[in-house]
């Protein structure tokens, strides 16, 4: 064999072997043992815009499950306890059988995943942001139902048709579920999708900043409501989890607000029919809604340009190798 042939065979056999992924751990790129790798990231192998047909697919057939099953025990399809555990519940599993799937499929280990909270976590500096967070929401979503009504008013009148929160003959037992399913199900499901696997996903393929404001975007986008509040609320939840390197951080805020909408949803059902209208008409002023925005904006930037990623952060499941 001449020279010039054995020297192309050797290049296309180490070129083919780079295609087929980093070297082992422990050796170097040219096979030398002094330059040590660090150990793959799982995340590489994570292809996120799978969720989207996966959803597509499997949320529909379980919707359709739930019908079926509806109908053979004979359930009150037009109730609202069937209404809602028949939508919610479907969407909540298609999107933790993405999850198992994704991890399982790419060696993403769980315990590093979830991470662990740090010592001395300031909770009580979480809380207040959550507050602010939770103020500027309100304003903006008064904000926003203003300026949609001036356009589209059939949008705000099927907005208001949306229960946030159980009717009080729906019985104990299904305000019990739904409770759960608001105060947990939902905030541990929604943060183990966004915060985590999305954030590390993106966070590998592109910087980690950009993963912040794209799962973010992504997070107030399938809230259809008003989708401002939720994008802000995100934007926290993505600091905190980067911050603190563990998804219980952002379950515990994410929880946290849930159950003080939710409770502040059951006073307002509770009240008297002129505190209601009292209320209602304070919140739908657009200048008090533009208000709550401006005082609370300003604290709100200030936290996430205080706690942003730096340019060259790791993501958070890489900064949790070997705990």
């Amino acid at each position: 064999m001449r020279e010039e042939d054995h020297r192309e065979t050797t290049l296309g056999d180490s070129g083919e072997a780079a295609a087929e992924g980093p070297a082992p751990i422990g050796a170097s790129a040219d096979g030398g043992p002094e330059d040590e790798v660090a150990s793959p990231n799982p995340f590489k192998a994570v292809r996120s815009r799978t969720l989207i047909p996966w959803m597509l697919l499997v949320y529909p057939g379980l919707v359709l499950v739930a019908f079926l099953t509806g109908h053979l025990v004979r359930a009150d399809m037009e109730g609202q306890a069937f209404q809602f555990l028949g939508d919610y519940l479907p969407l909540s599993i298609a999107m933790v059988t993405w999850v198992l799937w994704a991890t399982r499929r790419s060696g993403v280990g769980i315990r590093q995943l979830i991470g662990r909270v740090p010592a001395g976590y300031n909770w009580l500096g979480a809380l207040g942001i959550l507050l602010v967070a939770m103020v500027f929401s309100l304003g903006s979503a008064v904000v926003i139902e203003y300026v949609v009504s001036l356009f589209a008013p059939g949008h705000i009148e099927w907005l208001m048709g949306i229960k946030m929160v159980p009717e009080a003959e729906s019985g104990l037992l299904y305000m019990v579920v739904w409770c759960l399913a608001i105060a947990v199900i939902a905030p541990t499901v929604e943060e183990t999708l966004f915060r985590s696997m999305l954030i590390n996903r993106w966070g590998t393929k592109w910087r980690l900043s950009t993963a912040v404001i794209a799962s973010s975007l992504f997070f107030g986008v399938i809230h259809l409501t008003f989708w401002v509040g939720p994008a802000m609320l995100g934007l926290v939840l993505a600091v905190m989890y980067i911050q603190s390197r563990t998804l219980i951080v952002p379950i515990a805020v994410h929880a946290a607000n849930n159950f003080m909408a939710l409770s502040l949803g059951l006073l307002a059902e509770g009240g008297t029919e002129a505190e209601d209208q009292a209320a209602e008409g304070l919140l739908a002023e657009p200048l008090t809604g533009a208000a709550l925005m401006a005082v609370t904006l300003p604290i709100l930037i200030w936290y996430l340009r205080r706690n942003w990623p730096t340019r060259d952060a790791e993501i958070p499941y890489v900064g949790n190798e070997g705990e």
